[in-house]
């Protein structure tokens, strides 16, 4: 009697498919953790390890080539088309609209036209004894000033300095020859 696998009712590819699958299936489960001597499972096996490690930089490498494409771009285009509006306490629109630009150009333009102290310092932070000097725009500009002019002026100490010290240790050293070609030592030895 001969017995073929269309007469049991198998087709071939079915059979391919289940082998393949039956191999996968032992690879992952019965390979996965290595099993001590009670059959108990362990750690894991490099195998799985090696496995997990792929899996994680593919999605990693997958969800960031899809942001660099997909929304990167977009991100700054829905930057530099944002429209703001400024709303009362109710969160009812008023005013105009504004692009983000021109609202981070108004903002700096406050900043830097805010009124100051001496000390570069708004009024809000002090409680009472504050007066106005100037705008921040202008100390940032005297401080940076100063700073610099400090700076010029500590380094032209310092050339003045050397050069003193040197003129003084010049003469210090011309007196010093001075003094010594005036004495005349003789040594006298009695016999």
């Amino acid at each position: 009697m001969n017995i073929d696998l269309d007469s049991l009712g198998f087709k071939e590819n079915e059979i391919k498919d289940r082998v393949v699958e039956c191999i996968a299936e032992q690879v992952l489960h019965n390979k996965m953790f290595e099993q001590d001597e009670d059959g108990e499972c362990g750690h894991e096996t490099e195998f799985n390890q090696h496995l997990q490690e792929h899996i994680e930089k593919r999605i990693t490498d997958t969800i960031e080539a899809l942001a660099e494409k997909h929304l990167l771009p977009n991100v700054t285009k829905y930057i530099e088309d944002l429209c703001l509006q400024d709303s009362n306490r109710w969160g009812e629109k008023q005013g105009e609209p504004f692009t983000i630009t021109e609202y981070i150009v108004k903002k700096a333009e406050e900043y830097m036209m805010q009124p100051v102290d001496h000390q570069g310092k708004p009024k809000g932070e002090y409680s009472s004894g504050w007066s106005s000097k100037d705008t921040r725009v202008m100390y940032l500009i005297n401080a940076h000033l100063a700073f610099n002019i400090k700076i010029a002026m500590e380094d032209a100490v310092k050339a003045a300095n050397s050069q003193i010290s040197k003129g003084i240790q010049m003469a210090v050293e011309a007196n010093l020859t001075e003094m010594v070609s005036k004495l005349k030592c003789s040594v006298q030895t009695g016999r």
